[in-house]
């Protein structure tokens, strides 16, 4: 994502602006021709998953930040930086190889199953081939839409299908698949769903990045896949070495500090350790008023080679007096084993981090 040197020199007009009704700051248009402050509408998009888009506060026409110009320079507020669907690869959970699309060239397309689990075989008992080029491939970069076909052999269905036909629809900057649907032999048909919200039962696609070399600018979700619902309840954020923290902002209304009041929106961890050969950290984090009748939290847990996610750890909390309370461990997600009292935490995806940090920058500008 770049973001245009003429939408840093807005002074905006004496308008009204749709969401604080005051007079307007930094001017920014919508294609609805609503206008806002930069730094409120630059807010509401980013309160909820996906950051860079969502939907006008006034008229709930679908909005994202590539769609907003500065209302001086006419300029775009950002321009996205993947521009092309070709040199891009889309992955589910499991990752690459697993299912992933790959957009190598115009006519070098495939579905990869590389890292298949053994137990996805072909109606013959073989594996699916590494690379299975997709067929009759288009590309419609106006409506960000691929359409190809997978066609398999009389003798090597997968799962008694021998045709999929595929109707793909790509977010803006391509941080994921949106929209579309595969339909299997002319009547067997599921949806692709966006990949921040909550889970359905369509196929879910993230664009795929290269994995960090260390935890910091990374941010953690509870649960064994990754859901935007899930921010900003008890969330890690590793902004940085210096800011370390837990995310309440989206906390449950239930959950209350022993004074009645909710948990602040960030609570930072205090006391903050990382090892990077062993990928471990560890923290404190102290409540005054309690919390669960705990006055202090200590933290130890470790991460993946990749940090995809959380692999293992506790959480021991303690009371007013130092007495131990009941302890918690944090199991690896992607284990089939599960535990008694265990936590997981997996990593914001690369692609969604990329949107989050356009935001961010945004935002820096404004300040």
């Amino acid at each position: 994502m770049t973001v245009p040197e003429e939408a840093n020199t807005s002074t905006g007009d004496a308008a009204e602006c749709a969401i604080c009704l005051g007079a307007l700051e930094r001017a920014c248009r919508a294609p609805c021709q609503h206008s806002y402050c930069r730094s409120c509408i630059l807010r509401w998009l980013g309160s909820r998953a996906p950051e860079w888009s969502g939907a006008c506060p006034l008229c709930l026409r679908v909005l994202s930040v590539y769609q907003l110009v500065d209302v001086v320079s006419d300029a775009p507020l950002a321009i996205p930086q993947e521009r092309s669907l070709f040199g891009l690869v889309f992955v589910q959970t499991p990752g690459l190889g697993c299912a992933s699309y790959h957009f190598d060239a115009e006519n070098d397309c495939y579905v990869s199953y590389a890292s298949a689990p053994e137990t996805w075989k072909l109606d013959d008992g073989s594996m699916p081939p590494a690379k299975k080029p997709f067929t009759d491939a288009s590309w419609d970069p106006q409506t960000r839409t691929f359409r190809g076909v997978i066609e398999w052999a009389p003798g090597q269905k997968f799962d008694g299908q021998s045709r999929w036909e595929y109707e793909i629809v790509f977010a803006e900057d391509f941080f994921g698949i949106i929209g579309g649907s595969v339909t299997c032999d002319g009547t067997d048909r599921t949806e692709f769903e966006p990949p921040w919200g909550e889970r359905g039962t369509g196929l879910t696609y993230l664009r795929w990045t290269a994995p960090p070399s260390t935890i910091f600018g990374s941010v953690y979700v509870q649960g064994i896949e990754y859901q935007g619902i899930l921010e900003g309840i008890a969330s890690y954020h590793f902004d940085s070495e210096e800011d370390c923290y837990i995310s309440y902002a989206d906390a449950p209304g239930s959950w209350l500090l022993d004074d009645g009041n909710p948990p602040p929106v960030k609570k930072p961890f205090e006391q903050c350790r990382y090892h990077a050969e062993s990928r471990t950290f560890s923290a404190t984090v102290r409540w005054e008023p309690t919390f669960n009748r705990a006055a202090l939290w200590e933290y130890e847990f470790t991460f993946s080679e990749d940090f995809s996610r959380i692999t293992g750890g506790t959480f021991k909390p303690f009371g007013v007096d130092g007495s131990a309370m009941r302890a918690m461990v944090f199991g690896d997600p992607a284990s089939q084993i599960r535990r008694l009292m265990e936590m997981h935490y997996v990593r914001k995806p690369g692609a969604l981090m990329a949107a989050q940090d356009l935001l961010a920058l945004l935002s820096s500008i404004d300040d």
